[in-house]
This record gives structure tokens, sequence and C-alpha cells, in this order.
């Protein structure tokens, strides 16, 4: 049986390393998985450049490095019960349908612990979070709409916080999307495919879209994670970030595997997959968000 386990683990890897989306601008470092804890050194600050310094000795700073362990996430998926004559009638069709179901699953999950983490958990000079301008989204509890200015304004405070210009993302919700497809033209010009959503770059920003951003309180504080989402109370956002500050870590699926012979009860082949996984900002910096406040 390891050679069918093999196919199933086979079909995984090679489907979840096609990411699509923002996911694919996030640097990877795969070769940390193995660790499952990575210890980040946090260097302090730079050093500071004299010009026609006249002055010796010179200061010296010494170094203060911080030792920063960060542990991976371990994602695992429910089972899923297959018979023995379907697995042995349609192998192939069988394999396939349930690695793209298993696969998907975890893929979205990773996403979304993805841009959770790139999402500041409140506003500062490194992690700015801008509250939007526009007219009324005409929602029961209604928030300010976003405007072509906000988005400058976040790409000025990226620039104030000195965010190289390459490589600046910005991963739009839903509702923002929408509204910008409405009231902006330069908006709808960059649009390239409405059925994909994918985009090009906008104000120095590559866009992007995601069904699941993470809200704000109505102080404009990041929820914590998984957390529902009530609109009478919490604000919908868009994310953006530094994708040099960034990193991905993944390490290759594990299935767990029962064959029907072996479990009397169901008697059906149960299978499972489990996947360790991280991403997140090397430091709190180059990262921020927009978010739409009330009325």
């Amino acid at each position: 049986m390891s050679v069918f386990v093999e196919v199933w683990v086979g079909e995984v890897i090679q489907r979840f390393r096609k990411d699509t989306g923002f996911m694919a601008r996030i640097p990877k470092k795969n070769e940390l998985a193995k660790n499952r804890v990575i210890h980040f050194t946090d260097l302090g600050a730079d050093p500071t450049v004299l010009v026609d310094n006249t002055v010796y000795p010179i200061t010296t700073t010494d170094a203060n490095n911080v030792d920063a362990p960060v542990s991976l996430r371990y994602l695992e998926t429910t089972n899923t019960g297959i018979s023995k004559k379907d697995l042995n009638t349609q192998a192939i069709d069988v394999i396939g349908e349930y690695t793209r179901t298993h696969v998907e699953v975890l893929q979205e999950a990773s996403a979304d612990l993805a841009i959770f983490s790139m999402a500041p958990a409140a506003t500062s000079v490194a992690t700015p979070v801008v509250s939007t301008t526009g007219d009324s989204d005409g929602a029961a509890s209604a928030r300010k709409q976003i405007t072509m200015p906000d988005i400058a304004r976040l790409k000025r405070l990226f620039d104030d916080a000195k965010v190289p210009k390459k490589d600046r993302i910005l991963v739009l919700c839903p509702q923002h999307v929408e509204q910008l497809l409405n009231i902006s033209e330069a908006f709808r010009l960059q649009y390239k495919d409405v059925n994909s959503g994918e985009f090009t770059s906008l104000y120095g920003f590559e866009i992007f879209e995601y069904q699941t951003v993470p809200a704000y309180t109505a102080g404009l504080t990041r929820k914590a994670f998984g957390a529902v989402y009530n609109p009478s109370t919490d604000n919908y956002a868009s994310v953006a970030f530094y994708a040099g500050n960034t990193f991905q870590v993944s390490d290759e699926p594990d299935m767990y595997y029962t064959e029907a012979e072996k479990s009397a009860g169901t008697r059906k082949n149960e299978i499972g997959f489990s996947l360790w996984y991280l991403a997140m900002p090397k430091k709190a910096q180059a990262i921020g968000a927009i978010v739409s406040v009330p009325v």
C-alpha cells in the first residue's frame, strides 16, 4: 500500500506548490520547516552613517541581539471515508477529486493565516492603519467607502516609513474591490480580468484580492484570528505589506490512511492530511491596512 500513499502525497505536493494570488509574492523558506521552531535574531537599530565626520573616536554602540522564537502552525484536515468499491473501480478519479478537496482547504487555511499575519495589530509609524474617507457604503451599519486618495495616503505613509518602493503588495477585500470598480475609472482600467480577479499595479502597489481579510474593531485594532465578523461593530479592511519583509515556511504534507479491511465498523478507506505552515513579517514593520470606518 506504500505506492498508493505515495501517489496521493505526490498529488498533494504538486498541487500545493502552485501558489496563486498574493501568496505567490511571499518568499518561501521551506528549508526551515524541519525545525518546527524558527529563531529570529533582532539586530536592533541600524548603524548611523556619518558624513564628513571630524569627531573621533567614533561612537560605538554594542550589539544587542534578541532571540525571538516562532513556532510553525499545525494544520489538519478532517478525514474522508471512501468505500472500497469506489476506490477499486474509480481509482484515478477518486485520487484526483479528494486530493483536490484536501489541498484546497489546506491552501485556504494557509492563506488565511498568512493574510492575518500581514495585517497590523494596531497602527504605528512602522505599521500604518488608514481610515477610509469615502461616501457611505449604504449598509445598515454604514461604513465609509475606500477612495483612491486613501490608497495614496497609505503609499505616503509607507514612503515616510522608508519602505522600499519595489514589491509593495496591497490585498483588497471584496467590499473595497467593488467600491473602487464603481467609483474609479483608473481602477477599472487596471482591472485585467474580471473573472480571475487579477490586477496590475496602483500607486506602486501590486494589487490582489482575497475574500478573508482580517477585520478591525472600532478602536482600529485587528480582531483575533478566526473571529466571526459582526457587521454592526466590526470594520472590513484591506491589507498591505512589503514582500521583502515577509516569508512563508511550509513542510511537505503528511497523509494518514486506514484501509477498509482494518476498519470493521465503517468498512471504508479513511484518509486525512496534515501540514506544518507559517507566514509572517520578519519584523513588525512595512505592513499596513486601510479600514472602512463608520460614517
